[in-house]
């Protein structure tokens, strides 16, 4: 809703006298009183919020724009939806270019000044969030602006997942620990790779998981360095969302 209106208010009576107040968040007010009248004006916006059930105000016209309101919150129940008992993160923040990006006292990111019908991609900015344990559900998406309205976007954040093994080598009935092999954790969703070696005893270990699906293979360079030519099963394993953080331990790759 744009709004700009003006009104005049004329009296005979040279002693006539009027004086208004009017408090309207980011709003520009213009006002003025002489013996026989007086002129008010106002020129601005006003944008009814469906997530926090307020108006706010913005001293631009907004008419034809587009603007996104975005909430980070802590998905307890995995659903990927904010509910009104999980707790939205204070901080953090997103990048999106040249936009007027504002951050409220209540959590809540507001993005003005959009052309409509424009595709906009979003990155989170995990370095703006305080807890180090949480991690968001998706780090970049993009979203079509809509005209004369705001996109309200959910991003989910969990408590970070993590994952502890070893690798060992079978000679005969002996068993010894590798170091400094290579792994790969592969995200199904999107097919992002986490690289790591093992430490000096064979054990490797990985935190900062989100949840989804993953899949967890050797390098199959190093492999080949070692001449080994049995393949070595994947392990794959599940990150759930958990109100503290999911673990996978133990996990033992063998190589003959």
């Amino acid at each position: 809703l744009q709004f700009s209106h003006s009104h005049n208010f004329y009296s005979n009576s040279n002693n006539f006298q009027l004086q208004i107040s009017v408090y309207l968040d980011n709003f520009q007010i213009n006002s003025s009183i002489t013996p026989s009248g007086f002129r008010l004006g106002a020129l601005g916006s006003l944008a009814y919020d469906r997530v926090t059930n307020e108006i706010n105000g913005f001293n631009r016209g907004q008419v034809g724009r587009a603007s996104a309101v975005f909430i980070f919150f802590i998905d307890s129940n995995g659903n990927s939806k904010y509910d009104r008992d999980e707790e939205i993160i204070n901080n953090g923040n997103v990048l999106m270019g040249t936009s007027v990006i504002k951050r409220e006292t209540n959590g809540i990111i507001r993005v003005r000044e959009l052309d409509p019908y424009t595709i906009y991609t979003v990155d989170i900015d995990e370095s703006t969030i305080k807890n180090p344990l949480l991690v968001p559900g998706i780090k970049r998406f993009s979203f079509v602006a809509d005209p004369n309205s705001a996109k309200n976007i959910e991003i989910p954040f969990y408590i970070a997942g993590e994952i502890d093994g070893r690798v060992i080598r079978k000679f005969g009935d002996s068993k010894s620990p590798i170091a400094g092999i290579k792994l790969n954790i592969k995200n199904s969703q999107d097919e992002k790779v986490i690289t790591l070696s093992t430490y000096s005893d064979g054990t490797f270990y990985y935190f900062g998981l989100r949840p989804g699906n993953y899949t967890v293979t050797i390098d199959k360079g190093h492999l080949e360095i070692l001449g080994i030519k049995k393949e070595v099963k994947p392990f794959e394993f599940t990150i759930e969302p958990k109100e503290n953080g999911d673990i996978i331990t133990n996990v033992e790759f063998i190589i003959e």
